[in-house]
């Protein structure tokens, strides 16, 4: 005795394995230029963070007299710099903070200092951070506050 058993086919066919290749493709390749664009507005955001906390370490520092010296932040080549004198050229290396940023964002303006004792700046100081098209402005006034 011989039983006719339908056997159904399991698996997928190869057009079945092709279309769902080609849609994941057609997905990965739209999502890419948004994810790019949040990446450099992360470090935009990740850089003026940094760099308000360097602002606020060289304010305290000044306006503790550390070392008798003025302290101020310096940006050169993807480093923020805590420094320790009157200007990034004049400065005790031996007291410099380093706060890694990433190289491809550009700074309006790279260096301040402030006072001792007061732990104010000369005068207000706008910063313009720009990558990629974005740009992100950090307030320093006198007195040592940040807007951003």
């Amino acid at each position: 005795m011989r039983k006719n058993i339908l056997q159904t086919r399991r698996g997928f066919t190869l057009i079945e394995i092709i279309l769902s290749i080609a849609l994941i493709g057609i997905m990965t390749a739209s999502a890419a230029p948004a994810y790019h664009a949040l990446y450099l507005k992360n470090d935009l955001e990740v850089t003026a963070n940094t760099l308000a906390h360097a602002v606020h370490r060289a304010q305290n520092l000044s306006r503790a007299v550390s070392n008798d010296s003025q302290w101020g932040v310096s940006a050169q080549n993807g480093l923020l710099t805590v420094f320790q004198g009157t200007s990034y050229a004049n400065r005790n290396t031996a007291y410099d903070e380093t706060f890694t940023i990433p190289s491809s964002i550009q700074f309006s303006q790279t260096e301040l200092v402030f006072q001792k004792i007061t732990g104010e700046l000369q005068a207000p100081i706008t910063i313009t951070l720009t990558s990629s098209g974005d740009t992100k402005n950090i307030s320093i006034n006198v007195k040592g506050t940040i807007t951003y």
